[in-house]
This record gives structure tokens, sequence and C-alpha cells, in this order.
């Protein structure tokens, strides 16, 4: 049974990731928009039902579309994205100081999925994707990197942890996510910063001890938001937030390393490009 739900999970995640590089080189940006926009909207469904909210014609459908149409929509107000970004950045600060505090206790701090959340999580977010896509050839390849960056960090804190974790990194926020385990994917990150840093076809505005902090700070809050989610997930009592992606549960469970991870990002190439 466990071998055949990691089967399920790295078939997901390949095919996951094969699409995602695909629409990021590939589609215009006003297609790849509407794409980020539709999972958005997605995303926003399934935390309606986290916030045991039932999704019925009326508020909650208004605030789906809400949702996913603004995504496409700030495509043509550009001036927006730091001010949303900005905006981003402080909600995410004070979630990281709330969980370095109370995520060491035994109880779970009791976050209900309030839609006014979602505004401050999903939105962000895909507000940030899209912007830096939108920037041209140069953003895509930055887009590019930030996945790389948050899906190593990822793999090696799952592997790590699997193989060597002992301390529970928030033992009131989730049973599986260990010290070893975080550790083992900043330092995955730092090597495919590297990496990405001599590789990436494109003349990059940082010096190169700059992008391996970004780099490594991505990948700390890319942990935020994993943890962040699963906060809401234990008040709610659910283990996934939904079921439409074979091994992982839901569009929430795939994408919310990048909720937290992504505004973090977009926010640091656009201070380096100024």
């Amino acid at each position: 049974m466990i071998k055949t739900e990691n089967s399920k999970r790295i078939v997901t995640a390949v095919l996951l990731a094969g699409v995602t590089v695909a629409a990021i080189l590939l589609l215009e940006s006003l297609l790849f928009a509407i794409a980020v926009g539709l999972i958005a909207a997605a995303a926003a469904w399934e935390w309606c039902r986290l916030g045991r909210a039932t999704v019925t014609l009326g508020w909650n459908i208004a605030f789906i579309l809400l949702v996913g149409a603004g995504v496409p929509a700030l495509l043509v107000f550009p001036p927006a994205l730091p001010w949303i970004l900005g905006i981003a950045l402080l909600w995410w600060i004070s979630i990281a100081v709330l969980i370095a505090l109370g995520g060491r206790r035994s109880q779970a701090p009791g976050w209900q999925a309030k839609k006014w959340h979602a505004l401050l999580i999903i939105f962000p977010a895909a507000v940030a994707i899209t912007g830096l896509h939108a920037t041209g050839s140069e953003g895509r390849w930055y887009l590019l990197a930030c996945f790389l960056i948050v899906w190593t960090t990822d793999t090696c804190a799952y592997m790590v942890g699997r193989v060597c974790g002992k301390t529970l990194l928030a033992p009131g926020i989730s049973p599986a996510k260990t010290v070893e385990g975080a550790g083992g994917g900043l330092v995955g990150a730092l090597i495919v910063g590297l990496i990405l840093y001599e590789t990436l076809p494109i003349e990059m505005i940082f010096p190169r001890l700059d992008w391996v902090v970004l780099a490594i700070v991505t990948a700390g809050f890319s942990v935020i938001g994993d943890l962040t989610e699963s906060t809401y997930k234990r008040t709610a009592g659910v283990k996934d937030s939904g079921w439409i992606l074979p091994g992982h549960g839901g569009i929430l469970d795939r994408i919310d390393s990048t909720f937290a991870s992504s505004p973090v990002f977009v926010a640091g190439i656009l201070f380096a490009a100024r």
C-alpha cells in the first residue's frame, strides 16, 4: 500500500513538473495567467471546503471567481504588483514569527481557513508568479528557477527526513516534518541555487552570494508555506485538502510551498532589478 502511494506521488509529481515547465517556457503571458488563475480558483474552492463553507451559488462562487479572474486581470495594471507583494511579505513574516513561537508546542494554533486569509495566501502567490512571467524571457527563466528551488527543497526535505529525521520541526503542526529534513531542504536549495546561477541562459542581475541568499530564503519560506497549510488542515480536522491529485491530495496540498516562497522570490527579483 505504501509503495503504491509513493509510486502515485512520484508519477503525479513528475507529470505536474513537466506540464509546469512547458507552460512557463511556451505559453504567452495572457494564456499563462489564465492557466494560473484557473489553478488559483480551484485552490480557492478547496479553501472554502477547508473553512467548512458549503460551496454554493452565492458568496463562495463569487469569491472563487474573484480569485481566479483577478489573476489575469492584474496583468493590465502592473503597478499593483509591488503593493500586493509588500502586503504578502508582511503577512508571511508575521506567520513565520507565529510558527516559530508556537510550532514547538504540542497544541497547534487554531487557524480557521477564512476567505480573507486566501486573499493573502493564494492570490498574492498567483499574482507574483504571473507578474514575473509577464516581464519577458528573463522573467520566465527566473520563475522556472523559483520552482526548481522550491521543488528541490521539498524533495530533499522529504528524503532526508525519511532517512535520518529524528527531531520534530513543529510537533504542534506537523507530526512528520523534522529539523533534519528542513536542514536537508535548505542544503538542497543552496546546491541547486549555485547550479542555476551557472547554467541559466540569462545574464544574472545578482552577485553570486546575493542569489544564493535569495535561494535559501525562498526555501525557508517554502517550509513556512507548507506548515501554514498544515495548520489550517489540522484546525479543519482533515489530512488532505482534496482528492484530485493521486498521491498528493488536493491542489492546496501540492502548491502550499509556493504560497510563501513565490512572493518572497519575486520581491527579491524586483528589488535587484531596480
